[in-house]
């Protein structure tokens, strides 16, 4: 209420950690204080440390829906970050709007992953968040159901050729990117780790995609070590994915998520 904001979330967030090392519940309240004062007065990166522990002890969907929301309004994300993103986003249950759903396809790009667009089109239309009559959508599900045979026609060629010891970086994260989008985590995972060894390519978009990959393919320790490796523009990504891998450990699986009305803090 001084406007001294940055000590007050200083001295919030020692009250939180002190609940926790005692073994007490933190109230949602708090982490929401913490969140709003950061959020509006843009003091980064302690919105995010605040955002990443409410989700921590109450990620219903809801929630994590406004922590992607305010990840977005906080940041001028491009479609490269928008969709993995929105990937994140639709794994944790919180993809329910229509025009988040015209974001991931647009950012997906339905002639460059048709595969992923046209199951995110789909899933979209099946849950009943977006209208069966939205033309973006259906011309992009058609551009997709066009692409798809011939797409995964060429993956065969596409994973020889990134393979190759000449293969050019372009050849290599395409050949991963597809993969990524068809869910063949393995081989995601291997042409990421072969990219980010090549000179030239955008490390904290292979990280990231990598770490989505071996998040995919279940190894969540590892996952959680690449994400932490993302730095720049990319860094409130990774830490909400790393999030999402934090509550996928036995431990956070066998809790039982606590459920929490939401307030109207992100205008997302």
């Amino acid at each position: 209420s001084a406007d001294q904001h940055t000590e007050g979330l200083a001295f919030l967030d020692d009250a939180i950690k002190a609940r926790k090392s005692s073994g007490a519940e933190v109230p949602d309240r708090w982490y929401r204080r913490g969140i709003q004062i950061a959020y509006n007065n843009e003091i980064k990166p302690q919105v995010y440390d605040f955002v990443l522990g409410w989700i921590e002890d109450y990620p219903s969907p809801e929630n994590w829906k406004d922590a992607v929301n305010l990840t977005r309004n906080l940041n001028q994300f491009e479609n490269p970050e928008l969709l993995d993103i929105f990937r994140l986003s639709r794994k944790v249950g919180a993809l329910t709007d229509a025009p988040e759903y015209d974001y991931y396809v647009e950012a997906a790009d339905a002639r460059r992953l048709p595969k992923e667009a046209k199951d995110v089109i789909e899933a979209g239309f099946a849950a009943g968040d977006v209208s069966r009559d939205n033309s973006y959508l259906n011309e992009s599900l058609e551009v997709a159901n066009g692409r798809i045979a011939s797409d995964r026609a060429d993956l065969p060629a596409l994973e020889s050729d990134a393979r190759n010891a000449s293969a050019q970086l372009r050849t290599v994260t395409a050949a991963a990117s597809a993969f990524l989008s068809y869910g063949e985590y393995g081989k995601a995972i291997e042409f990421y780790t072969k990219a980010l060894g090549m000179p030239g390519v955008e490390t904290g978009e292979a990280l990231t995609r990598l770490g989505i990959a071996q998040a995919g393919a279940g190894d969540f320790a590892a996952a959680r070590e690449t994400f932490a490796k993302v730095d720049g523009k990319r860094a409130p990504i990774a830490k909400l994915w790393m999030a999402y891998t934090e509550a996928q450990s036995p431990a956070a699986a066998a809790a039982a998520p606590r459920e929490t009305a939401t307030d109207e803090m992100t205008g997302g």
